[in-house]
């Protein structure tokens, strides 16, 4: 599952001053286990090969601005289109590989959970470099998902998943009812694209 990350912020109140973000989330999971969660940066461009190096440098940068768990452990996929007017469309990636990226929410835990409204919070702003021998711990510009947080992480993650295909089919109030005011909830209310008494007949007729 793909989630959007976006730095824009409609509350008027201080956040995260870094404008550096992966522009997805891509939450993995197996039955059972724990899921884990890759930050994604993804750029473009019309020109070559080199324009694409430079944006992989940058896309770095970008998914870099999130780490889940320890820093410096989160791994992240990075790509740059190629769209050339006279080749053929290219796609060039790099991984940044890493142990980190698991969200170990505690056994025992209620899937119900996982509907409970959305508080308006960050995760931790910086990220913690830890302390390496004589050097001391210092903080990066960014954020860092910390275990207290994963609970609350793995919502978002979801109700804005959830929010994306309410939207796409034009429910304008139930993608409201899954978003936070400052991730504009507002825009989505008063307006409704699906007839529901139509899309349940054609589902009953579809069984």
């Amino acid at each position: 599952m793909i989630r959007t990350l976006t730095s824009r912020d409609k509350a008027k109140t201080k956040t995260v001053d870094y404008h550096y973000r992966p522009q997805f989330f891509a939450e993995v999971w197996k039955p059972g286990e724990s899921s884990r969660v890759f930050p994604i940066a993804c750029k473009g461009n019309h020109s070559d090969r080199q324009k694409a190096y430079g944006q992989l440098a940058s896309a770095a940068v970008h998914a870099d601005g999130v780490h889940i768990g320890a820093w410096n452990e989160t791994p992240a996929p990075l790509f740059s289109t190629e769209i050339s007017l006279g080749d053929p469309l290219t796609v060039h990636a790099l991984h940044a590989d890493g142990p980190g990226g698991w969200l170990h929410i505690p056994d025992g835990t209620p899937a119900t959970d996982i509907g409970l409204p959305l508080e308006n919070k960050n995760p931790t702003i910086d990220i913690v470099k830890p302390s390496k021998g004589k050097d001391p711990g210092s903080s990066e510009p960014g954020c860092q998902v910390r275990p207290d947080d994963y609970q609350w992480f793995q919502r978002a993650l979801a109700r804005v998943g959830a929010a994306g295909l309410t939207a796409f089919a034009g429910d304008g109030e139930s993608t409201a009812a899954l978003l936070t005011t400052r991730q504009g909830s507002d825009f989505f209310q008063g307006f409704a694209h699906v007839n529901l008494n139509t899309a349940s007949l054609c589902g009953d007729r579809l069984q």
